[in-house]
């Protein structure tokens, strides 16, 4: 087992704990006060360690924004209230976005800091190749398309990214 630590937004810290080796991987459920910072890293990483393109990955991160138009003001009424927070509405409000620019930055840096996802699992996180081709195997089915289409395909229904991404053999 691996462990993310992180630090909340209420500083105390959280840690992800992810098993993805062994014949049965457990699946990961990443989540954070709006979906966005903790848990779109960690779907970042995933999602950039099994190839898939930065800028589709920051469309993804950029749905967030649909959710946040719902939550967002009771986020910000709960941030607000935080007594571990001493921010300005007007600061806790640019707190509550989801950018693609941001996922994007992240992104760049994930290549220029630590050369890549692989190479962050492997050098930074401390997992062994084994590990890594775990996580992958894990997240990426069947190399065929399912329904006939060979073209990766995109659809945004009722704000929900459907994605089918098809990795090369």
């Amino acid at each position: 087992m691996h462990v993310l630590k992180t630090k909340s937004p209420e500083k105390k810290k959280k840690k992800l704990a992810c098993s993805p080796a062994g014949p049965d991987p457990a699946p990961i459920y990443p989540y954070c006060t709006a979906g966005k910072d903790r848990t779109g890293t960690v779907v970042m990483l995933l999602f950039r360690l099994v190839g898939v393109p930065k800028e589709t990955v920051a469309a993804d991160y950029g749905l967030t924004e649909l959710g946040l138009r719902e939550e967002g003001p009771r986020l910000v009424e709960n941030l607000l209230k935080s007594p571990d927070l001493a921010l300005d509405e007007e600061t806790v409000k640019q707190i509550v976005v989801a950018k693609k620019e941001y996922v994007l930055g992240l992104c760049d840096v994930l290549e220029e800091r630590y050369g890549g996802a692989e190479r962050y699992f492997r050098n930074h996180l401390k997992m062994g190749a084994a590990d890594v081709q775990a996580i992958k195997s894990a997240l990426v089915v069947d190399e065929r398309p399912m329904f006939g289409n060979e073209e990766p395909k995109e659809e945004i229904e009722n704000g929900i990214l459907s994605l089918s991404i098809f990795m090369p053999q």
